[in-house]
């Protein structure tokens, strides 16, 4: 009937009768005429344009989860002439939504957006993001282009502290290439917890921003606020959860276990070790190495740490190379797994026992990955 009514009549026919919104207008294929978004409800929404001069569905986007979603902005953010439209696909029964960003190319609406295979935050092809998560297009460089930035946000459920552990916020930016938008950055929010800084340490030392590293890696050993994380506290959230606070008070929290932090600031102190030798600076690693082996090795798993820095060094000392004392680190790491990963963040094998649950958002550590240099 809306067809009908359009190819009898036109679109600005049409316009007066939208009085309950049931219609968005706007330009998408920059032919001077407007399209017509009609919702269908629950369902999904269809966009109607005038092709060959008939109007006809040109587009149809399912609508999925709890709740509908909708279109979110239609801008020419990419500033190439032709307005793009970010649609909502749906929302979770948590809130957890997802969106996709298309363009018209001449004969179809199109997904403008890189699609990354490995990235945690992808449903179903497109942009995921949690409850509190949105998307939102800014000019960072001042080129006129806007950028897209992914807001994941975090989840809201109960059940996060046992299902998921700590989470917290994380921003990708996404910058336009001439023909999609291509994944360039992401960036974590103030860590929390300790191991949360070391595992910021690692990523930023991967993509070879040192100066960010070290910062992480120096915060994970210094800073007197950041938390340890632990089994004990996953279940103690777990018991305390639908707690009244006057209930939860009762319940005793668990003291801290003081290998966490050993471990972990004696790893800040490896990987430091491996930073300055990445940028050829031997004196300052050699200094480090100096720290690692005058500190105390009276918790267990530091000690791990001090034989782990000392068949590096070792090696090092001989070979004057990377990839050789890195094999002898991996070597060391993969006879003393449970020593030297479980307080890194989640381990791959989950028949090493002791192991300790960091969360969806945490790293998953292999001995590979405490020495990646080839």
């Amino acid at each position: 009937m809306i067809l009908d009514y359009l190819n009898n009549f036109g679109v600005e026919a049409l316009k007066p009768h939208n009085e309950y919104g049931t219609f968005k207008f706007a330009d998408l294929t920059n032919d001077g005429l407007d399209e017509i978004i009609l919702y269908q409800g629950y369902h999904g929404m269809d966009i109607i344009g005038c092709q060959a001069g008939k109007y006809q569905i040109i587009y149809g986007v399912l609508f999925w989860g709890a709740w509908p979603g909708g279109v979110e902005l239609i801008a020419d953010v990419n500033h190439d002439g032709t307005n793009e439209i970010v649609i909502n696909q749906g929302y979770a029964s948590q809130g957890g939504h997802t969106y996709e960003v298309d363009e018209w190319d001449g004969r179809e609406f199109r997904n403008i957006v890189e699609q990354r295979e490995s990235s945690d935050n992808q449903w179903f092809g497109n942009l995921s993001v949690n409850a509190t998560g949105r998307i939102e297009f800014k000019d960072l460089n001042g080129d006129g282009i806007q950028e897209l930035i992914l807001h994941q946000g975090i989840q809201l459920i109960g059940e996060v502290w046992y299902d998921f552990g700590p989470w917290r916020d994380a921003t990708d930016t996404y910058s336009w290439n001439g023909s999609q938008y291509v994944f360039v950055n992401e960036e974590w929010s103030t860590p929390e917890y300790r191991f949360q800084a070391t595992q910021d340490g690692d990523r930023l030392f991967k993509k070879g921003d040192y100066d960010k590293a070290l910062g992480m890696y120096q915060l994970a050993i210094t800073s007197p606020t950041l938390k340890w994380w632990g089994n004990a506290i996953r279940e103690y959230n777990q018991t305390t959860e639908y707690m009244t606070p006057a209930e939860a008070a009762l319940v005793p929290y668990p003291p801290e276990d003081k290998n966490a932090y050993a471990a972990l600031s004696a790893y800040a102190y490896f990987r430091i070790m491996l930073l300055y030798l990445v940028q050829g600076h031997e004196a300052e690693a050699r200094d480090v190495y100096n720290i690692i082996e005058r500190r105390d090795m009276s918790a267990e798993s530091y000690e791990a740490f001090g034989l782990l820095a000392q068949s590096f060094w070792d090696e090092y000392l001989n070979s004057k190379n990377l990839a050789s004392p890195c094999q002898k680190a991996i070597t060391f790491t993969t006879d003393h797994q449970t020593a030297i990963l479980q307080y890194l963040g989640n381990m791959s094998n989950s028949n090493l026992g002791n192991g300790i649950f960091y969360g969806e958002q945490s790293l998953t550590y292999e001995p590979e990955d405490v020495c990646p240099v080839k």
